[in-house]
């Protein structure tokens, strides 16, 4: 029996680049339902890699989602890591990367 997992990711980065999760994670039942990213990213470059997700405009709507099972921490500094600390105070799997 497969498990699903609901999935959030929040990228920290300032680098511009899309967080890629490989392929691995589509054929093990995870489902990026929404994608925050801090930095400049362009929508069109989110919605490449990630085509069924929403793109959000605040880290609390994927921590506040209660369909969202996991949530993937991308390059956080030091500064941002009080994020995990929402995500697991919010009762959620976290997986810093």
């Amino acid at each position: 029996m497969n498990t699903y997992k609901n999935v959030g990711v929040i990228d920290c980065s300032d680098h511009g680049s899309v967080p890629v999760l490989s392929e691995a994670s589509k054929t093990n039942g995870y489902n990026i339902r929404k994608v925050y990213l801090s930095n400049n990213s362009s929508r069109a470059d989110i919605k490449t890699q990630y085509p069924q997700a929403e793109i959000v405009q605040d880290a609390k709507e994927i921590i506040d989602d209660a369909l969202i099972d996991l949530i993937i921490v991308s390059s956080p500094a030091d500064n941002n890591m009080d994020i995990v600390g929402e995500v697991l105070e919010a009762g959620k799997y976290v997986r810093v990367i």
